[in-house]
């Protein structure tokens, strides 16, 4: 029979007598945290209950209570105020939807219900594999990993956690998989052609093409481009295109930049400014004068750019017939370039211009 341990002054002993077992003891310290709220802790050996009261009186003589609750909350719940205070008033609207699609497929039900203290690099480390073991590539692990890091940063400038736990873990690397292939001036040109042959919308797919490859624009910068934009030797790249809106900055959230507006494009721009009946405001827009929205431009890659680059050469488009439980499906592959290998040609032209330094033509 377990004798009653002798009484310890700020420590409450409480008696648990399992079912047919022996009487077991724990420990409990009552205080008030660093919000002035009643809180408790629990232990197995008075020893551990003694120690946590001195290190009590230490926090409290210093005024760093908060450090006892410092990471004691769960992620998803951080996750609310990660998101209000942050996501949504210093982020995009693309990289929102990219941090809700990450936290609601891979992230939450893995690690929701974990408190951030308990989150450790071990435990990354078996998140890692795990969704290795699920079927997701390198990118994939490092987005989710990077918006698990930003959490982290958070969480230790709110004073919420005592260390950014996802610095200290090796990373996935994510190695190119396509070899980067400018297109020619002569592919370019058969692509336009090709274009061309559509009565419908040809002359804007030509134009998009051109202001592409001539002008150096990501696809983002080349919706967002305004005729106001068009200068008599450059071209002002000012905003982007987000998914039907328009939002100022590049990319790279660095100052404006100005390529030079080559002779080229100049022309195709002034005649495809003509053909509309010469409107101001966004180049590439749809009917109704607004942005195109990100299914315009999935389209417009599949319908409009694949097929044009199939039937110049440079590229396939592989049809598979696929029965799933009964149902036929037509499974559609394209090898082939995209249209940011534009960007490239571009930098391409100036290179061989030689005109300008490698550094400058990063710049």
């Amino acid at each position: 029979m377990s004798v009653r341990p002798k009484p310890i002054p700020g420590v409450e002993i409480r008696e648990r007598r399992p079912r047919g077992g022996e009487v077991l003891y724990s420990y409990r310290v009552r205080f008030q945290n660093a919000r002035g709220k009643r809180d408790q802790r629990s232990f197995d050996t008075a020893q551990d209950a003694q120690d946590f009261r001195a290190r009590l009186r230490l926090l409290k003589r210093t005024g760093d209570l908060a450090v006892l609750e410092r990471g004691n909350e769960a992620l998803e719940r951080f996750m609310g105020d990660f998101w209000r205070l942050y996501v949504e008033t210093r982020l995009e609207t693309s990289t929102r939807k990219k941090y809700r699609c990450l936290w609601n497929v891979h992230i939450n039900r893995r690690l929701g219900a974990m408190e951030l203290r308990q989150i450790t690099p071990l435990v990354l480390s078996e998140f890692i594999l795990e969704l290795e073991e699920a079927g997701a590539g390198a990118a994939t692990i490092r987005s989710c990993l990077g918006l698990l890091q930003s959490m982290f940063a958070r969480a230790v400038e709110w004073d919420r956690a005592s260390v950014n736990v996802v610095k200290l873990i090796a990373k996935p690397r994510v190695r190119r998989k396509r070899t980067i292939k400018p297109l020619r001036p002569i592919d370019v040109e058969a692509l336009r052609r090709q274009m061309l042959l559509n009565s419908d919308h040809g002359l804007r797919d030509a134009t998009l093409v051109s202001v592409l490859a001539y002008a150096g624009l990501r696809p983002e910068e080349a919706l967002a481009l305004e005729y106001q934009h068009v200068c008599k030797t450059t071209i002002l790249v000012e905003q982007k295109w987000i998914d039907g809106e328009i939002v100022p900055g590049q990319k790279t959230n660095r100052p404006p930049r100005c390529p030079p507006l080559l002779d080229a494009l100049q022309a195709d721009l002034r005649e495809y400014q003509r053909a509309c009946g010469g409107p101001s405001g966004l180049i590439f827009a749809r009917p109704d004068g607004t942005p195109w929205r990100d299914h315009d431009w999935r389209d417009w890659r599949s319908r409009v750019w694949q097929p044009a680059c199939e039937a110049i050469g440079i590229a396939t488009i592989t049809k598979t017939t696929i029965v799933n439980d009964g149902k036929r499906k037509t499974k559609r592959t394209y090898a082939g370039p995209v249209p940011y290998d534009l960007r490239h040609s571009f930098a391409s032209l100036l290179i061989h211009d030689g005109k300008h330094s490698i550094v400058q033509l990063s710049e």
